[in-house]
């Protein structure tokens, strides 16, 4: 089978106070498709940097990122924003809501953008995460937890080639949290998605097919 996503030689360094700190060195993965998959590591480990890099938000200092055999740092900024829209779908840790939009159009706006709405699979992603009273309230009318829950139902409803979370489950207790696990596993089993989520929960890690440890700035699978 051949790979969905390849990293190579993945070098990534960050300038603070006129110092260069390191992040990766020579990180080297490979993540197939169909396949749910776990990174692992400390705070400051890199999780979310390795995230932004993989959906083409932040750019690699050397080194090779392909999806779908494109190497998407080849691409000029807009090419780059255009293939992320219709392949690529993100779960923020700021969530990313649209605060002039009520919680119902913020969930089908990407899938809408694409001209990939599917009224019934929003219908049940709605049901299933347990946002039926929220449609019509605003971003800052709902909590953190919510508002987490409706930037999941987004992502998903657009049935992306690849799905890349962060910290998805963060601000959920154990019951939300395995209702997202469910929502995911639709993702993976009927639409063959490749999912990627950073994560610190072993429960959620432990449902997913593979595990990436970032430490001391390489990886590695468990």
């Amino acid at each position: 089978m051949i790979p969905l996503l390849v990293v190579k030689n993945l070098n990534k360094d960050f300038e603070s106070s006129g110092e260069s700190f390191e992040v990766f060195k020579s990180l080297n993965f490979e993540i197939y498709p169909k396949t749910s998959t776990a990174l692992l590591g400390e705070s400051g480990s890199g999780k979310t940097t390795l995230i932004h890099l993989i959906a083409g938000l932040e750019s690699p200092d050397t080194g090779l990122i392909k999806i779908n055999n494109i190497e998407i740092w080849k691409y000029s900024e807009q090419k780059r924003a255009d293939f992320r829209l219709h392949n690529i779908a993100v779960i923020f840790q700021q969530y990313n809501l649209i605060p002039s939009l009520n919680i119902l159009n913020n969930i089908k706006f990407h899938s809408k953008l694409i001209k990939k709405f599917d009224q019934n699979f929003q219908d049940e992603l709605i049901e299933l995460l347990g946002l039926q009273s929220l449609l019509k309230k605003y971003p800052e009318e709902i909590s953190g937890g919510q508002q987490q829950r409706v930037a999941i139902a987004r992502a998903i409803l657009t049935k992306p080639k690849i799905l890349l979370a962060d910290e998805p489950t963060g601000n959920l207790d154990e019951e939300n949290s395995l209702i997202v696990s469910r929502a995911l596993e639709i993702l993976l089993t009927r639409y063959n998605s490749t999912i990627i989520i950073a994560t610190h929960s072993e429960n959620l890690a432990n449902r997913l097919n593979k595990k990436l440890l970032i430490k001391n700035k390489k990886i590695r699978e468990l």
